[in-house]
């Protein structure tokens, strides 16, 4: 990866976003 500027604080909160938008969509489909 080529990516420079990037914090590991902004590649964690940007995985967070990612997260959640995808356990909202599963957890509709299937919940635990």
């Amino acid at each position: 990866m080529g990516i420079k500027g990037i914090s590991k604080s902004q590649v964690s909160e940007m995985s967070k976003v990612l997260d959640a938008r995808v356990n909202s969509s599963s957890s509709r489909h299937s919940r635990k």
